[in-house]
């Protein structure tokens, strides 16, 4: 007899858990505090650091601007008009594509109007589709543990005949919507999304990289990158901003002295002539009065001028940060892509397995066998089969329910708060 089939095997063909890092937890041995190891805990697969940075960096990217006027509005002006445009497009595709893929406030926002948006599945957005695949995976591991548990009194051979134990397992292995038939139908939804994700990487790696040129590529007509260009910029800013401080921080001096003087030699002329210079103390006054005036509205109109400069400096310095974070994220996303495309095809795999593995238990002569093998054995397969399977439906729960918290992420170079 195959080794397959040397016991009842309902267990799945492999894991689509990830063992998360080991726990440390204090221990007290011999009256000495030291660490000791928690036991390690499980994840549904897809639920990982690549599924994370995927959703961090699709949120941010629906941030950017869509229009030139939305770019001048949160970056500054640019003289290079052509350029300009070419970028906005450049991030007008990549958030269409963010659009596409959808976010967990997309979903959230669509549950509201339709609690049964989800169930769109491969009809709605890829976040959806995901979700949907999650949902689908929880619902079948209940499944499948639920017949699982029957197969303790449908196999009981103080129970049920030999023909009957064989009604049973067939019904559940290769009956109408068993076993069989929902690990096939997985396996297929999953590689259908494996397609739409393969597709979307390919759209979404050729928008980054059109909008990465733009912190790489040199321009012909500058001979310099857009993000050189803008720190040049930022310093630029940074040394207006210094020349105008002085110039604003000697009008506000002279303004001073000036009023300080006028007060003072009014005051002194008036006491020495008891006021009959009162003509010569008008005039002296006057004039140092005036010439206050005029460097407190210098100084005035340099601060407002100052206020103008930082304002524009804080705007390259927000798209120097974005740039930045276009820099250094783009790889990681494509990476997290790739990783998180290669767990669903772990996964697909698994369901094929146990197909072929439910499958080859559903012969007849398998059959035969299995009905009749030490039951007691049999149970203790069961209870470990139904252990496994309610392990995915935990982990699936997690993933499917964390995935529609709210997140904002900002912009690329902030802290999250």
């Amino acid at each position: 007899m195959p080794a397959l089939l040397s016991k009842l095997n309902l267990m799945p063909a492999g894991s689509m858990t990830i063992a998360l890092e080991t726990e440390h937890v204090f221990s007290i041995a011999n009256g000495t505090i030291g660490k000791a190891e928690a036991p390690k805990k499980s994840n549904f697969a897809l639920f990982s650091e690549h599924w994370l940075q995927m959703q961090t960096y699709i949120q941010s990217t629906l941030t950017l601007p869509v229009t030139t006027g939305d770019f001048e509005e949160k970056y500054g002006v640019f003289d290079e008009k052509a350029q300009l445009v070419s970028l906005v497009e450049a991030m007008k595709h990549v958030q269409d594509l963010s659009v596409e893929f959808g976010t967990p406030e997309s979903v959230i926002k669509a549950q509201a109007d339709d609690p049964n948006y989800i169930s769109k599945g491969k009809e709605g957005p890829l976040y959806v589709n995901i979700l949907w695949i999650g949902y689908r995976i929880k619902r079948t591991a209940k499944m499948f543990r639920y017949s699982i548990e029957m197969l303790d009194e449908q196999l009981d051979p103080k129970r049920t005949t030999p023909a009957q134990r064989k009604k049973n397992l067939a019904a559940i292995l290769t009956g109408k919507n068993g076993m069989v038939d929902q690990a096939s139908a997985i396996a297929k939804d999953i590689g259908e999304l494996v397609q739409r994700l393969t597709d979307f990487d390919l759209k979404m790696a050729d928008a980054n990289a059109k909008l990465k040129a733009y912190t790489t590529e040199v321009n012909a007509g500058t001979g310099e990158t857009l993000r050189k260009k803008v720190q040049k910029a930022i310093s630029r800013y940074v040394d207006e901003i210094k020349t105008l401080q002085d110039a604003a921080a000697a009008a506000n001096k002279k303004w001073r002295d000036m009023t300080i003087a006028a007060s003072s030699t009014s005051a002194g002329l008036l006491i020495l002539t008891a006021g009959l210079m009162l003509p010569v103390v008008a005039a002296v006054g006057g004039t140092l009065g005036g010439l206050a005036q005029q460097q407190k509205n210098r100084y005035n109109g340099l601060m407002k001028q100052i206020a103008g400069e930082e304002a524009e400096k804080k705007k390259k310095v927000r798209l120097e940060t974005d740039l930045d974070g276009f820099d250094r994220e783009i790889p990681k996303v494509s990476e997290s892509m790739s990783k998180f495309v290669e767990k669903l095809e772990e996964i697909a795999s698994v369901w094929i397995d146990t197909k072929l593995q439910l499958e080859a238990m559903a012969t007849e002569n398998a059959l035969d066998e299995l009905v009749n093998l030490d039951f007691e054995e049999q149970r203790a397969s069961i209870i470990r089969a139904q252990m496994e399977w309610k392990e995915i439906e935990e982990t699936t729960r997690q993933f499917t329910e964390n995935s529609l918290v709210r997140t904002s992420p900002g912009a690329f170079g902030t802290q999250v708060a």
